[in-house]
């Protein structure tokens, strides 16, 4: 059994012999990706605030634009209603003058009408003989 443990314990020694070397250059390889690793999860992280910044900015930059054209909106809209109602308050003018003026030829059609009526009722009469003088 000496003599198995003596073989095994020579194996043992080979492997480490063999292994650890290579385990060192594995351990300071794992170290080197995990270096780089955490570079790159940083630089990804620093890259992540700047996202979130211009996404801020972004933000803000379209709330900005969003209120100027509601202004500019509401200006287009009271510039458009106040022409419009100063539109709607010519048309009432002219339509009170064109009412006016039918009201004056329906005033005119209804004289000229009693006028027609009168001649026609004067036209129309029977005409009487003109009685002679019988006193003489």
């Amino acid at each position: 059994m000496e003599e198995t443990t003596k073989i095994i314990g020579g194996f043992r020694a080979a492997i480490q012999d063999l292994l650890v070397p290579e385990l060192k250059a594995v351990q300071v390889e794992m170290r080197g990706v995990r270096e780089t690793l955490e570079r790159h999860e940083k630089w990804l992280e620093r890259l992540d605030q700047k996202f979130i910044a211009l996404q801020d900015n972004m933000n803000e930059r379209f709330m900005e634009m969003q209120r100027q054209i509601d202004v500019r909106f509401a200006a287009m809209q009271k510039q458009m209603d106040d022409r419009f109602a100063e539109m709607q308050k010519q048309l009432d003018q002219r339509f009170a003058q064109v009412l006016d003026a039918i009201r004056g030829l329906q005033q005119e059609f209804a004289f000229m009408n009693q006028k027609l009526e009168l001649r026609l009722a004067r036209t129309s009469r029977p005409t009487r003989p003109k009685q002679e003088n019988v006193a003489a």
